[in-house]
């Protein structure tokens, strides 16, 4: 009797036992505070307004739902993408970084901390080509040289010797920083200081301060150039505009490979009186070879250059806005030679830009045929359309958030008006998502870098 007393306790107990492991444990809800669905709230966007970050909204779900254990006056949530207005949710007090937005900030410190950029990526040969107020243009070698030395030639295309400053550049902090302690013939009382930013084989100017509406002086890598391998900055359109209405007279710029050192830096000057000087500068820190002569016009696309000693006229012709040999010239090979007209590329090489990030708080994945359109607009004026400035237009860009750059022609600003950016997701030319808010830029004290743009959802 002892004993079947005995297995009657062993089975009870494990029937409890068993009972406790299958009966879940009520979980406690955090320390926090009740909230209501408003219209138009959804939980990204609150976990946004109360966090800072939309990614943080599983753990109001969570929360919400063991609230609700203790208090049936908060409905359990099942369903994420589904809340109503009037529900009540509970917010906790203090809230653990999500690991996405973590690994993010995690790895934006590492980029800004220890860049990959090194002086071997950097050194190298550069060209910048900016307009002149006083002259027909201000054009700008830079050499970034293997001992750390730099040297700066500023030619100002007037027929004077170029301005040629010296001295020395580092890596910064992920940064090209560029001293000029002088010129040849004299030393600066204080040396000029710059910093650049690399990107892509690219330098350009970083301001410590933003200027809306000034050139940014941008260098372009002069191998890539000459090899072909990097386009310019070039509105073709204008400048055949300009060869059709006012005559081939003007300065040309061209880039091409040589055999020995770095490559040809072109120049030719077509003086309205049909002199020509056509230099071809090396870069190998010797004499430019200059060649002088006449130019005539040959029909209403082509010009023969006469060079003094030249056995044959070099032809050339205007194709698509750009000055080329003809196919029966062989003094440039099967290549040949593309000459572009100075004023185009100077408006267009070192255009300022508005930058930022386009994204949405909806927890759906863009799919690769989505568009991203991003323009910048003049909105001075209410009682007309507002002017597109520049767009950027994205296709497959991946997931938000999206960056984007919009160049401007700082010709067109004034400092005076209003300007604001406005953006766009379709879907093969669906609407998705859309900008439902004034973004402002430029002017006032609205930015013109890292502008961020929040779409909203058309559906």
């Amino acid at each position: 009797m002892q004993f079947k007393n005995f297995r009657l306790i062993l089975i009870l107990s494990g029937l409890i036992l068993a009972t406790l492991l299958i009966v879940p444990i009520m979980a406690q809800a955090p320390e926090g505070e009740a909230y209501i669905v408003q219209a138009n709230d959804w939980l990204s966007k609150i976990a946004e307004k109360e966090y800072g970050d939309f990614s943080l909204y599983p753990t109001i779900v969570e929360a919400t739902n063991a609230k609700s254990q203790e208090d049936d006056s908060f409905d359990l949530i099942t369903d994420p993408d589904r809340i109503e207005i009037g529900q009540k949710l509970w917010l906790p007090a203090t809230v653990e970084m999500s690991t996405k937005a973590e690994s993010e900030m995690s790895e934006q410190t590492e980029a800004e901390m220890a860049s990959d950029l090194t002086a071997e990526m950097v050194r190298g040969i550069y060209k910048t080509m900016l307009p002149g107020a006083s002259s027909p243009g201000l054009e700008v070698t830079l050499y970034l040289n293997a001992d750390q030395s730099a040297r700066v030639v500023n030619d100002y295309l007037n027929g004077e010797a170029p301005i040629v400053e010296v001295g020395g550049w580092q890596i910064v902090d992920g940064q090209v920083v560029l001293n000029l302690t002088g010129q040849v013939e004299r030393t600066y009382d204080e040396p000029v200081v710059s910093r650049l930013a690399y990107k892509d084989g690219i330098l350009r100017e970083v301001r410590s301060e933003p200027l809306p509406g000034a050139y940014v002086t941008t260098y372009l890598p002069f191998r890539e150039l000459a090899t072909g391998n990097l386009a310019l900055p070039y509105d073709p359109e204008t400048a055949q505009t300009a060869f059709t209405e006012a005559g081939p007279q003007g300065i040309y710029k061209g880039f091409a490979p040589a055999a020995t050192c770095c490559g040809q830096d072109i120049t030719l000057i077509l003086s309205p009186n049909n002199n020509v000087i056509f230099e071809i500068d090396y870069l190998n820190g010797e004499a430019p070879i200059v060649r002088t002569g006449t130019w005539e016009a040959v029909g209403d696309n082509r010009i023969d250059l006469l060079l003094e000693n030249a056995d044959s006229p070099l032809m050339l012709e205007m194709v698509n806005g750009v000055l080329k040999t003809t196919a029966d010239e062989d003094q440039y090979g099967q290549v040949g030679l593309s000459l572009y007209e100075y004023g185009p590329i100077a408006l267009h090489s070192n255009l300022p830009a508005v930058s930022g990030t386009v994204t949405y708080r909806e927890r759906i994945a863009m799919p690769p045929q989505a568009v991203v359109t991003v323009q910048l607009l003049d909105v001075s004026r209410q009682d007309v359309p507002a002017t597109v400035l520049g767009e950027d237009v994205i296709d497959n860009p991946g997931q938000v958030p999206v960056s984007f750059e919009i160049s401007y022609n700082p010709r067109e600003f004034d400092s005076t008006h209003t300007y604001a950016v406005r953006a766009e997701i379709r879907v093969d030319g669906e609407l998705r998502f859309t900008t439902t808010t004034q973004y402002q830029v430029l002017t006032g004290d609205a930015p013109s870098n890292m502008v961020e743009i929040v779409l909203e959802s058309v559906s």
